[in-house]
């Protein structure tokens, strides 16, 4: 059975990327990302992850910027060891943030340096999260040749560079890459406001798409450089992008007080909630950014925002942003509800795996 639901699975993102306009193959094959769970305690194991690795390597060489792929266990004693794994061109970025990861990451090494293309594994387990798992921060190479500093990928229409050792997370957000490419439905003729932009590949599609400007904010200068890189690496007049430097909050409030306003605003902020008793507190964040926010939206203008926070789920988070629209006195339409992509599935026993949520929002004329 395990044969026939492999395929089964594979039939249905497939489906779902053709419904979304992803194409399979071309430019974006060279971007990928993979969560794999692997199993412990058996020494049949790493073969049975082999074999489900393989199944799924052609997915991971070409299909997609991202898979998930999970390896069920037979015996209710074991239990998964999850991690992620991402693929920028020849270069696969991986961080092992768990106990039972670290006790494995050789074997997945050894796997992913077998795939074809692929010529470095690099680790980036330098979360702040292993601690609580007893283990030190670990990166450097794995397998293969040294990576460049940055490696230049394609997402859709654009060029990107991903700075792999020192970026963020891996060095890309690959799970937004399906609510980036929402833009071309609403950046067009746009003053589009990019908050927690990160190296501005919101901003950059959004000018693709046509955007008139685009304002990103983040508080990494070393981002914001990056940021202004990527507009030139794609051709696009630099004077239609400005990088400001700032904390979000503060910059929102300037903005609101000196009566400045936007077509489009977008909120893809980092983890508010790393916890279940961080939740109050990471809602009423949550909610005064995003009463700024529709504060900024001239009429008909929209908002894409988003939450990342495993501990607050879909609805909560659209009840707070329900509750910023009153606040500010703004009548708001949800026209799209918005998730991480179909190769980030989420196990039933693990609600908290369905992370990245957010909402399109139309303020009314």
């Amino acid at each position: 059975d395990g044969g026939q639901h492999d395929r089964g699975l594979l039939q249905h993102v497939r489906r779902l990327r053709s419904e979304q306009g992803l194409a399979h193959g071309g430019p974006e094959r060279q971007t990928g990302a993979v969560r794999l769970g692997f199993l412990k305690q058996n020494h049949r194991h790493q073969k049975q992850a082999g074999d489900h690795l393989h199944n799924y390597e052609h997915v991971f060489n070409g299909y997609w910027h991202s898979f998930v792929v999970s390896f069920p266990s037979t015996d209710a004693n074991n239990c998964n060891v999850q991690k992620a794994l991402d693929r920028y061109a020849d270069v696969v970025v991986c961080q092992f943030n768990t106990a039972g990861a670290e006790k494995w990451k050789h074997d997945i090494a050894d796997l992913l340096a077998g795939m074809d293309g692929v010529t470095c594994v690099l680790e980036r387990s330098d979360a702040s999260n292993r601690q609580l798992e007893g283990l030190e921060v670990s990166s450097g190479l794995m397998r293969g040749k040294e990576p460049s500093a940055e490696v230049e990928i394609e997402e859709g229409p654009c060029m990107f560079l991903v700075d792999v050792r020192e970026g963020h997370k891996t060095g890309f957000y690959l799970d937004q890459r399906v609510n980036r490419a929402k833009l071309a439905g609403y950046a067009g003729d746009a003053e589009v406001l990019n908050c927690f932009s990160y190296t501005g590949a919101f901003g950059i599609l959004a000018l693709k798409h046509g955007a008139k400007r685009v304002v990103n904010v983040d508080t990494s200068g070393p981002a914001l450089a990056l940021a202004a890189r990527h507009a030139t690496l794609n051709g696009l007049e630099p004077s239609r992008m400005e990088c400001v430097e700032d904390d979000v909050g503060h910059y929102l409030r300037r903005c609101r007080d000196s009566r400045q306003s936007f077509d489009l605003v977008i909120l893809d902020p980092p983890k508010f909630a790393e916890s279940k008793g961080q939740v109050h507190k990471a809602c009423r964040a949550y909610k005064d950014m995003n009463l700024l926010a529709f504060k900024l939206l001239r009429p008909g203008g929209c908002l894409f925002t988003f939450s990342c926070s495993g501990h607050i789920d879909a609805d909560l988070f659209q009840k707070v942003v329900a509750s910023a629209a009153v606040d500010a006195r703004r009548k708001v339409q949800i026209v799209e509800r918005l998730e991480q992509g179909p190769d980030h599935p989420v196990d039933l026993a693990f609600p908290e795996g369905w992370y990245l949520k957010g909402l399109i929002c139309r303020m009314g004329d």
